[in-house]
C-alpha cells in the first residue's frame, strides 16, 4: 500500500491501516518511496524516445539484428525499439533498474547526458522535449510557412 502524507485523506488511512497491524501484530515492512516522475514527464521520455527514432530514421540509420537462420534484419527505428534497445542497456548497466519508472529525474539526466554525446558524434542532435522547445519549434513552423 502507498500513501501520500501530505495528503489528509491518506494520512487518516495509514493511521487507521496502522492501528489494524498493530491488533493483528502483523509484520510490516515500512519504506520511503522516491518520487517519480509525473505523467507529463513520462509522456516527454516516450516522445524524446520517438525523437530519436525520427533522426536516426533521417539518417538512414537502421536497427539490425540476427533473424531467421542468421540472416541480417533491419528495419527503421521507432521509439519502442529505441527505448529498448539503446536506453534500457544503459540504464540497467549504471542504475541496475529494469523500468523507466524507478529512474529518478537526476538518472534520467544522466542517460540523456551519455546518448547526446553519442549521437553528437554522428551529427545528431536532440533535445528533451518540453513545453519551451515545443513553442519554440511551433513559432518556426509559422515563420516558415511565411
Amino acid at each position: 500500500m502507498k500513501y501520500n502524507l501530505l495528503d489528509i485523506s491518506d494520512i487518516n488511512r495509514f493511521d487507521t491501516d496502522c492501528k489494524r497491524f498493530k491488533e493483528f501484530g502483523a509484520n510490516v515492512e515500512l519504506k520511503k518511496v522516491n518520487k517519480t516522475r509525473t505523467t507529463t514527464q513520462n509522456k516527454a521520455l516516450h516522445l524524446y524516445f520517438t525523437f530519436i527514432a525520427d533522426q536516426l530514421t533521417e539518417k538512414n540509420i537502421e536497427y539490425e539484428w540476427k533473424g531467421i537462420k542468421g540472416m541480417t534484419m533491419s528495419c527503421n527505428y521507432n521509439g519502442q525499439i529505441v527505448k529498448d534497445f539503446l536506453w534500457r542497456p544503459i540504464q540497467k548497466q549504471l542504475f541496475n533498474k529494469g523500468s523507466t519508472i524507478e529512474l529518478t529525474t537526476s538518472e534520467i539526466n544522466e542517460i540523456i547526458d551519455i546518448l547526446s554525446k553519442a549521437f553528437a558524434h554522428i551529427g545528431i542532435t536532440i533535445l528533451f522535449p518540453s513545453y519551451e522547445s515545443w513553442a519554440t519549434s511551433e513559432i518556426l513552423k509559422n515563420y516558415e510557412l511565411r
